[in-house]
């Protein structure tokens, strides 16, 4: 019985330990230079540039060469990672404009290991939630995007 127990005070031990630690993890914190910043293009979109700033804004233009942005709004990188492929990979909350409606939205944003391009995918919420980020890059959701940095060919 003593030997249960001690095992147990061990098990919760860890576990608390385990939970402590994942209470207090800080957000990621972007630094000026991240991958993320900068502009985006793809002609083949209804958006066909995307402005994300190190401020924390973003501005999207229909065209290439439109210089009002036709929707924007503020973003907040949560987490950045690195996949086994060595792209760099990015969760982040970001607001925006539906229908004259600011909506809340959650991403899952992929720059490729080369970093000239990239894909994303976005899930509007109710409420920002670390468990509703879109898990997988699918290319058939009607909120998939893909892109090129600017002054890049395209592949």
């Amino acid at each position: 019985m003593k030997s249960l127990n001690a095992t147990l005070t061990s098990i919760l031990s860890k576990l608390e330990l385990i939970l402590k630690q994942t209470l207090t993890r800080k957000p990621y914190i972007p630094i000026v230079g991240d991958e993320i910043y900068g502009t985006w293009r793809n002609p083949n979109q209804n958006a066909q540039k995307l402005l994300m700033l190190p401020n924390g804004t973003w501005k999207s233009f229909d065209h290439l060469t439109d210089t009002i942005p036709s929707n924007g709004g503020k973003f907040q990188i949560t987490k950045k990672w690195k996949d086994p492929e060595g792209n760099i990979c990015y969760h982040d909350n970001f607001t925006l404009q539906i229908d004259g409606k600011t909506c809340k939205a959650q991403e899952f944003l992929k720059i490729h290991r080369e970093g000239t391009s990239g894909e994303s995918v976005f899930r509007v919420v109710e409420q920002f939630d670390n468990k509703s980020y879109p898990k997988v890059l699918d290319s058939k959701s009607p909120n998939y995007l893909s892109f090129f940095r600017a002054g890049e060919a395209q592949s």
